[in-house]
């Protein structure tokens, strides 16, 4: 598919900063005590002889950062106070912290604080949205549902601590759902008739909508 012309909507529910830019980098080395308004590092002990840094340590909002950095040996879980910090020891003995301006983690259904993540799943498990919705971000306590089929009666839904949006276009077509392969992102076609449809991208707190033409379009003016 060739898109010549994209256009970016306002998105639902996504605040304006970009949700994986941390706040602050703070280096502290393990031997001192580093404060601020919002953090506190207390001295702690590492030995780096051996790396016991794994895949799952490394949060979807650092996973560029982490990929590019070879300095992180391991995460220091205990150390991470607040749901928009994710802290590291170094291999040379200091820390780093990343504080983000939103909330990276958050507590599953088993109350354990795990790092959220975008990814969508087609195995919409809740019965409220399993017979109408393809894919739903699971790993986050802010989801959205993206349905079969868009229409006027049924849209993407946005549901956060049991309250719940739904938004669809003044459309009356009816568009089925396609999933990118990497299962960050769906696409609607034809939703606003042909060589038109609307993409949509999961974030930690909601979801961006692009509207999109597929194609350039000669439209010709009658002026008097």
């Amino acid at each position: 598919m060739n898109i010549f012309i994209k256009k970016a909507v306002s998105s639902i529910l996504v605040a304006a900063f970009a949700v994986c830019t941390p706040l602050h980098d703070a280096y502290a080395n393990s031997e001192s005590i580093e404060e601020s308004a919002d953090l506190k590092f207390v001295d702690t002990a590492y030995e780096s002889a051996s790396s016991v840094l794994s895949k799952n340590d490394i949060p979807e909002c650092l996973s560029l950062e982490a990929s590019e950095n070879s300095k992180f040996a391991a995460r220091l879980y205990e150390k991470e106070t607040a749901l928009d910090t994710v802290l590291f020891a170094n291999k040379d003995g200091s820390e780093t912290v990343y504080i983000f301006n939103e909330d990276v983690k958050y507590a599953n259904e088993s109350g354990k604080i795990v790092d959220k993540s975008s990814k969508l799943y087609s195995n919409v498990e809740d019965k409220a949205y399993s017979s109408d919705y393809s894919y739903v971000n699971k790993e986050n306590d802010i989801n959205t549902y993206f349905p079969k089929f868009l229409k006027t009666d049924v849209g993407v839904t946005v549901e956060a601590q049991a309250h719940s949006i739904e938004m669809y276009p003044i459309s009356n077509v009816v568009s089925k759902v396609t999933a990118d392969d990497d299962m960050y992102g769906v696409y609607y076609d034809g939703v606003f008739g042909e060589f038109t449809g609307i993409r949509y991208e999961p974030s930690f707190s909601g979801y961006k909508e692009d509207i999109v033409l597929e194609k350039m379009l000669e439209i010709n003016l009658n002026l008097y």
